[in-house]
């Protein structure tokens, strides 16, 4: 049975004689990174397993070995990952990371010739036919959530504050469309410096509470929001809005800085800023079913925490990538991208079923709006609608 290698000196072992077979794994394990590591290392570790042990029932020759790659948070490390599994004939690769890194990276990912089974990029500026394959649903879908949620919260007006990189950009562009289809008034977006942060936020929030003040002049307080496009940083937007008039209006998040544990274990005031708000902000649903109910019960014993739904795509997507090695080595007329679209139409998964567009991202996504609680002394973030 194969178990995980990490770092770069990769090794598998197996305590049978079956062959293994390679697949890669990329996400940032240094660098500043929204992505949780820990989870992800921790949900690979039983999705090999849980792998391994079907193709020892199935009755499969061979068995899967993880080779995971620290990408470092940068192009950079997308590239010399991306490198390292071409020289090592490795060509079904899974990862995690921002959308903005895999855009730098093109050049690199357009000459890798496997596929890359992605688990968290949404930007729909890299919705293409290409060798990227996104189990998640790209920003037009997340963002037409949120907008009709805005709009069914009696929210008139806007403003829109977000990162200035391709996912930031692109997710705000969505949400203004969405929302003005609808019947909304965007009144002003605001980018900061994706690649400044913290240092910019100060400047965003100035611009925020301007346009806030000025909106508020003609608006009420109950019918104007403030939506933001971000990551770990929101909790320094939080923090630096204390005493503003911005925490007089409902504050909207993005998948982003969801379950953001900065949020409720940093001072008191950032958790106190984000109950005041709102900061209603969306994640994939999951399914209910006995073996999400296990696998989640699993991941929590080992990591002592709930991690994020989406961060369970990853298991799918290991399962994927393994199955898609299987059934390309028993049809060797099937190409990868054949084999991986069979391999979803044939099969469940644990985040439910996975459906591909023509750019290989994901159709289906339905959506559960969270908030922070507070219930005596402790914030948490509770399911508020869907």
């Amino acid at each position: 049975m194969g178990i995980v290698a990490c770092d770069n000196d990769n090794s598998t072992s197996s305590d049978d004689d079956s062959d293994v077979r390679s697949i890669g794994v990329m996400f940032p394990l240094t660098g500043n990174s929204p992505i949780d590591k820990t989870a992800l290392e921790t949900i690979m570790g039983i999705a090999v397993k849980d792998v391994n042990d079907y193709l020892k029932e199935s009755g499969a020759q061979f068995r899967i070995s993880a080779k995971l790659k620290d990408t470092e948070n940068t192009p950079t490390g997308v590239t010399n990952a991306l490198g390292y599994f071409a020289e090592n004939d490795i060509t079904c690769v899974v990862a995690s990371g921002t959308s903005q890194n895999i855009y730098d990276a093109e050049h690199a990912l357009s000459n890798f010739s496997g596929i890359v089974i992605h688990t968290t990029s949404t930007s729909a500026t890299l919705a293409k036919d290409d060798n990227l394959y996104r189990f998640v649903s790209n920003d037009t879908i997340t963002a037409k959530a949120i907008a009709q949620r805005i709009w069914a919260d009696g929210k008139k007006k806007i403003v829109l504050s977000f990162r200035d990189d391709i996912w930031g950009t692109g997710f705000s562009e969505s949400i203004k469309t969405q929302y003005e289809a609808l019947g909304g008034t965007v009144t002003d977006t605001i980018p900061y410096n994706a690649r400044l942060v913290p240092d910019c936020i100060p400047e965003a929030i100035t611009s925020i509470e301007a346009k806030i003040d000025s909106v508020l002049l003609t608006t009420q307080a109950n019918e104007l929001a403030l939506v933001v496009m971000a990551f770990s940083e929101i909790a320094d937007i939080l923090t630096q809005a204390t005493g503003l008039d911005a925490l007089g209006v409902s504050w909207y998040g993005s998948d982003g800085n969801l379950l953001n544990e900065n949020i409720l274990t940093g001072s008191p005031a950032v958790a106190e800023n984000a109950k005041t708000t709102g900061l209603f902000s969306p994640a994939i649903k999951i399914p209910d079913s006995e073996a999400y109910t296990q696998l989640k019960a699993q991941v929590e014993t080992q990591l002592g925490y709930s991690p994020r739904a989406n961060n369970y795509i990853l298991y799918d997507a290991i399962f994927a990538a393994a199955l898609t090695i299987k059934r390309t080595e028993a049809t060797p007329k099937e190409d990868l991208k054949t084999s991986l679209t069979n391999v979803l139409g044939e099969n469940d998964f644990i985040t439910g079923d996975i459906v591909l567009d023509g750019n290989g991202d994901r159709l289906n996504g339905t959506y559960d709006f969270y908030r922070v609680v507070k219930q005596d002394t402790t914030y948490f973030w509770e399911i508020s609608g869907n």
